[in-house]
Order: C-alpha cells, then structure tokens, then sequence
C-alpha cells in the first residue's frame, strides 16, 4: 500500500487476535491507475487483515459484515473515515417535528427502520425526546452491536424495544408495531433503499392521519422506485410534504460529498 494512501485502525477481537483494517484516503484516488473511475454512493469498501495475516478486500454495505466485532468497523469507516451526518439530521427533523406537534411526551412512539447500533436514538435522547424509541433492523450483526457496543463515549442509550426481520414478511412484527401507534415514522440510512420500499409500505398502511413519516433519499437507481411509490402516494392525496432539507449525508472515499434528500411527510388519510 503507498503511503498515505489508507488510514488504518487495529481491533482486538480477542486477547490473542488483532484485526488491522485499512480504508483508502482521497490520495488513493488520486492515483493515475484509479483517478478517472467515478465513484457512486456503493463505491465503499476497506481492507481486513486479521494478525497481520493476508488482507481481504471487504465491502462495506454488506451490513453482517460491517457489524461485527462490536460495530467497530462501522464506527471507524462510516463516522471517522466518511464523516457519516445522516442520525444527526434525521434526528434533529425528527425532534423539531415533536416539538412543533407537541409530541415530545411519554406517550409518543417513533419507530426508527434502518436502526443500526442506535446513533440516531443517542441524539434524540440527548436533545431530550422523552417517549418511546423503537428500532427496526434487518442485520442480526447490527442488532448485537447495538445490545453490545456502549463502550463508546456517545453510545450511552439503547431502544426500548428494538425488533428483527421484514414486516412486509413478518406479520407478527406489523401487528406489534400498530398496538405501539407510532406518531413518527423514520425511513433512515437504508441502503439500498428500494429492497425495503415493501417493509415501508406496510408500515405506512398502519399509520393514522395526521402521523408523519420522514424519509432519506438520494436521488439514483438504489432509490428511484421508493422515490416513484412516494410521489403516486402524495400525488393520490395520502401524504402531503411539511419539509425538504438537502445535506450532505457523508463523503464518499474520495472525499467528494455525498448529498441526500431528508423529506418529512404528513398523513392525510389512511394508506391501503
């Protein structure tokens, strides 16, 4: 590896094995051999080299992978290297919403799809949301991270119920989830996210009026047919748009930002 080229940070998985990984700088990029290749939001990836031993190549939005050993890869990749701002917007919308409705009590629920090890729940509870946190997850990785990884310094809260699997799969699950009636949906940092627009669809069928759904979207082919379900939706009446911020959600590797879309919606009648 030339130098300067990668960032690296060693894990102790267990008193007797290391992990050294390896995420590649804006100056990889800038390399003759890789300059001219563009980078799209997926172009993620870093390098595992356990003891020392042979390095593999890892990509990174294979979420089983990027959890383990206790979220510490996701930790050092996705908030170090890439300077991962979605839970902090998503998290601030979500609570300036409360506020505005006076849904900043005990009794309000919102259900975070996409939770990970819980970075937007830390925000929330440190701006003082005081109801109930849900996080809804589909990596069994991430899951345990969140039960597991508090030994860093922001990660002092977990959900108050957190949920595995597909509700469009797992009809348990839904019917758990409409006894909660959440107040604030959160479609958060799913990618990609036209594989969850069925999971999304039957949340949004439990919601009542005058609920609100928020959602991340970058505008490319991971997201064009959510974005599509959603604009039929708000185009027939069910939903109507509150807010519209653009931000920059992370750097890709090149350190080019990455922007998204963070859409709050309001529900205008019941969705079939």
């Amino acid at each position: 590896m030339a130098k300067g080229t990668f960032t690296t940070t060693t894990l102790k998985n267990t008193p007797s094995q290391t992990i050294d990984i390896y995420a590649p700088t804006p100056a990889y990029f800038n390399q003759s051999h890789v300059a001219d290749k563009p980078l799209n939001q997926f172009d993620v990836w870093y390098v595992e080299s356990h003891n020392s031993g042979t390095p593999v190549t890892k990509e990174a939005h294979n979420y089983d992978e990027l959890y383990r050993y206790d979220g510490q890869i996701y930790e050092f990749l996705v908030h170090n290297v890439l300077n991962y701002n979605g839970h902090k917007v998503l998290a601030q919308t979500a609570m300036d919403l409360a506020e505005k409705q006076g849904l900043n009590k005990a009794d309000t629920v919102i259900v975070d799809m996409g939770a990970g090890h819980g970075p937007m729940l830390q925000v929330l509870r440190e701006k003082g949301f005081k109801g109930n946190l849900i996080g809804l997850e589909i990596s069994e990785a991430a899951k345990k991270a969140h039960d597991t990884s508090h030994s860093y310094p922001y990660l002092k809260y977990r959900y108050d119920d957190y949920w595995l699997g597909r509700l469009s799969s797992q009809p348990h699950l839904l019917q758990q989830l409409k006894q909660k009636s959440p107040a604030i949906f959160v479609a958060a940092s799913i990618s990609p996210l036209n594989e969850a627009m069925d999971d999304i669809h039957e949340a949004l069928k439990i919601m009542k009026p005058k609920c609100y759904f928020i959602i991340n979207m970058a505008f490319n082919e991971s997201s064009d047919k959510m974005y599509a379900y959603i604009s039929n939706l708000e185009q027939q009446g069910y939903l109507s748009i509150e807010k519209k911020q653009n931000y920059q959600h992370r750097s890709h590797l090149n350190g080019a930002p990455l922007f998204f879309d963070c859409f709050t919606y309001k529900i205008l009648k019941p969705i079939t």
